[in-house]
């Protein structure tokens, strides 16, 4: 009776685990087997190396174009930089939804709030050879809030896109939070502002 138990432990998918998978086959076959299963988000935060493996990679690139064909809101986070841009473009067909922030390390996505995967390594334009895959509830709750903050700073890909094809030089707004320092900033900006009325 304990190993009938002890079986349907080790097969039952409600079990909270997390497992590391190696090689390319296991990785694209796992990812294709997950995302047929995504009824309504997913949300994934890449280096700037991985638009070209989703954009080059044809099994990956098809899995995405169904995702959104049936639905599914795709969010993808990614620092846009001269070197990716027409691979940000092509995401942006396919998606939508592309966001940029600068200086992204690592990968990570998360598939309706309840499995998330992450990588450190992606090579331009080659796949991924490790990934880590969990359901283990706390976790995929806290990376799916770290995952909504970064989507709250992060600006849309049509205006970084702008500013790397016009030269654009990006608005920059900073939340000052000491008053020592707002208040050694306040006679700079009054003094500042009364030089550009007297113009």
């Amino acid at each position: 009776m304990e190993e009938f138990k002890f079986f349907n432990l080790l097969y039952n998918f409600n079990v909270e685990k997390t497992e590391v998978l190696n090689g390319t086959d296991n990785i694209i076959n796992r990812t294709l087997h997950e995302f047929s299963k995504i009824k309504k988000t997913y949300d994934n935060c890449t280096d700037s190396r991985y638009p070209s493996v989703l954009v080059t990679t044809e099994l990956i690139r098809t899995a995405y174009n169904r995702l959104k064909e049936r639905g599914v809101r795709v969010r993808f986070i990614t620092e846009i930089t001269n070197d990716n841009i027409y691979y940000s473009k092509q995401i942006l067909k396919i998606i939508g939804e592309i966001r940029h922030l600068d200086g992204v390390k690592g990968n990570l996505a998360i598939a309706d709030g309840t499995i998330y995967a992450a990588t450190a390594t992606v090579q331009a334009r080659k796949p991924i050879e490790q990934l880590v895959v969990s359901n283990v509830k706390a976790l995929v709750e806290q990376q799916k809030y770290f995952f909504d903050m970064l989507w709250n700073k992060a600006i849309p890909a049509k205006q970084r896109i702008k500013e790397i094809e016009e030269g654009l030089k990006r608005e920059f707004i900073e939340t000052i939070r000491d008053p020592t320092e707002i208040q050694s900033i306040i006679p700079k900006l009054i003094s500042s502002a009364t030089e550009e009325r007297s113009c």
